[in-house]
């Protein structure tokens, strides 16, 4: 009897002691799932200490002549680069171009990412800066690098001033105009000088002289030919002659020979 009563405990003992290491390898395979699960939404939602993604170079303006146009940045987080595009419209004031209305942002991968969501309107911000010509707009983006979307927010900055050049006035006379021109989303961009000569009229600076233009490589040419007088012209005036538009012509090489190249160079007076 004794016999029996101990091969019946052995075999409750036993039974017990499966029972608890089933248990123990199920919380352990739940813990494992949570691990797992926490791990692949980690990238969802990034922690406030993830760096924010920085400009790669200065966003590409390009104006219609409807009053739209389209700003487009690529925007870096290490070596992984997306690029976003800002639609937007705008109207003309006292002489500027002023922006009135954002679209939907878009973004698309460039490099380094697994993929990048195509919109990008959600959580779209804005903020306002020289009277409306110039708009830094905060764009949310979605990437994943192959384990899930991640949200990240990156600025494009709208400058409807960045296409004009700077003009400097060098004495009560005389005074010059630099701009940067570009082929291809900048990716050959040359600086052309344009000096010219003004007086004054009925409490206007009018320009009256154009001089002869000169140019210099920037980024992207072999090289770039100094003198870029030959075919300089004004080929157009407004607003009583304090406007100038100015007609350049250009040599340029990536290595291979000189091609010629042509722009406008606008010199307005109005708010000098």
């Amino acid at each position: 009897m004794k016999k029996l009563w101990i091969i019946v405990v052995a075999v409750m003992v036993s039974v017990f002691a499966l029972t608890g290491c089933g248990g123990s390898a199920d919380a352990k395979s739940v813990e494992s799932a949570q691990s797992a699960t926490s791990s692949s939404t980690a990238e969802l939602a990034p922690s406030s200490e993830t760096p924010a993604p920085t400009a790669d170079e200065k966003a590409t303006i390009t104006i219609q002549d409807d009053k739209n146009g389209i700003a487009v940045q690529k925007v870096a987080l290490g070596e992984r680069i997306a690029e976003l595009t800002v639609p937007f419209q705008y109207e003309e004031k006292d002489g500027k171009r002023v922006l009135t209305e954002i679209g939907k942002a878009t973004a698309k991968k460039v490099s380094g990412w697994d993929s990048v969501k195509f919109d990008a309107s959600k959580n779209t911000k804005l903020e306002i800066d020289n009277d409306g010509t110039k708009r830094i707009v905060r764009v949310t983006y979605y990437a994943s690098i192959g384990s899930g979307d991640a949200a990240y927010e990156a600025e494009v900055t709208i400058d409807l001033d960045a296409d004009k050049p700077a003009i400097t006035l060098v004495n009560d006379r005389e005074g010059i105009a630099v701009q940067e021109v570009s082929i291809g989303k900048r990716d050959y961009v040359a600086e052309i000088t344009v000096p010219f000569r003004y007086e004054q009229q009925y409490g206007k600076a009018v320009v009256t002289e154009i001089g002869k233009a000169t140019a210099k490589n920037v980024a992207g040419w072999f090289r770039v030919n100094q003198d870029a007088s030959e075919g300089t012209k004004q080929v157009g005036s407004g607003n009583g002659g304090t406007k100038a538009v100015v007609y350049v012509a250009y040599e340029a090489s990536i290595g291979q020979g000189w091609q010629t190249y042509d722009d406008l160079i606008e010199i307005d007076l109005r708010n000098i």
